[in-house]
């Protein structure tokens, strides 16, 4: 009986450990990707900052097929509300992608991105209800432009 409860449990510990380890791969991918993204030369890089205070809240990277947003100051947001980056280059402001942001996660979030998200120079951040982007922002939370390279 001992053994079968033994058994039991190491199956169970092997279940779990296996998870933990698919989960560390799979954040070891999105670093690699990120950085691989950080590294290349047509990437644009927008610091964005807060609208009220001027603090540096979020880093855009902006490649033509790939994106990644590094939160810097950005609050975790529950389940009922989603992070939007807006390119803001246009006379009305275009939503690009939608992230969340993790309590105590500094990780930088991959987004789906295009060739025309690509062409914005300047980015903003706003915090949305739900898990849509709205026609438009409700409120711009940081913004900032393309640095030159």
């Amino acid at each position: 009986m001992a053994v079968l409860a033994a058994g039991g449990y190491l199956g169970v510990r092997v279940n779990q450990l296996s998870g933990e380890v698919a989960a560390s791969q799979a954040r070891t991918d999105d670093l690699t990707r990120a950085l691989t993204l950080a590294a290349d030369p047509a990437t644009n890089r927008a610091l964005l900052r807060s609208t009220g205070s001027g603090q540096d809240t979020a880093v855009v990277l902006s490649g033509p097929t790939a994106a990644a947003v590094m939160p810097m100051n950005l609050k975790p947001n529950d389940s009922g509300h989603i992070y939007v980056v807006w390119g803001a280059s246009t006379d009305t402001p275009v939503p690009l992608a939608l992230f969340d942001v993790s309590a105590g996660s500094t990780d930088p979030e991959l987004l789906t991105w295009s060739a025309d998200a690509h062409k914005h120079t300047t980015f903003a951040v706003s915090l949305e209800p739900g898990r849509q982007a709205p026609p438009r922002p409700s409120d711009v939370l940081a913004s900032g432009q393309v640095a030159p390279a």
